[in-house]
């Protein structure tokens, strides 16, 4: 008996890719909110982290920045990362768990994080969820340093202004 038709796997292996892509972008963004000198130097900081980790650290560094320059662009951030971390856990569910059929003669896999039925439509569904959440969390990330660099600006004209200004 087969436990997957080539639908499923085919979705299975769509999954895999669009997650690869998410990881990689929070990899890159993990490396980027630290604002290194040099890239490599952040990377090497951040490559023995495990993705989940890599979002807390982008979760605790943009929560800072957002205290440090009172902005609300970090609320929109932090639901990206959050979306990220539960993908996370439903990319271990899928990769990691164990496969079961349910009552229902679905194959799901199991996980103490969650239970993913894998169903071409299931997954195909996550793999959406996957691409919106990748897009999200760059656009959001982006918006937000800029916020950020507005911020530092103005706060660096603020100090340098003549005495006669303030």
């Amino acid at each position: 008996m087969l436990l997957f038709d080539d639908e499923t796997l085919k979705e299975v292996g769509r999954f895999a890719v669009q997650f690869s892509v998410l990881d990689d972008l929070i990899s890159a963004l993990a490396a980027l909110v630290l604002e290194c000198g040099e890239f490599e130097t952040a990377q090497s900081l951040t490559a023995g982290l495990t993705t989940g980790r890599k979002l807390e650290l982008m979760s605790d560094v943009c929560k800072s920045l957002a205290k440090r320059y009172p902005l609300m662009q970090h609320k929109e951030l932090l639901k990206q990362l959050g979306e990220a971390k539960k993908l996370v856990d439903d990319r271990n569910t899928v990769i990691h768990g164990s496969l079961t059929i349910d009552r229902h003669e679905c194959l799901v896999a199991q996980s103490r994080k969650g239970t993913v039925a894998l169903t071409p439509d299931k997954l195909s569904a996550m793999v959406r969820r996957i691409e919106r959440t990748t897009h999200g969390l760059a656009t959001e990330y982006l918006e937000f340093m800029d916020a950020i660099h507005r911020a530092r600006e103005a706060a660096s004209k603020k100090r340098t202004a003549p005495l006669s200004r303030r």
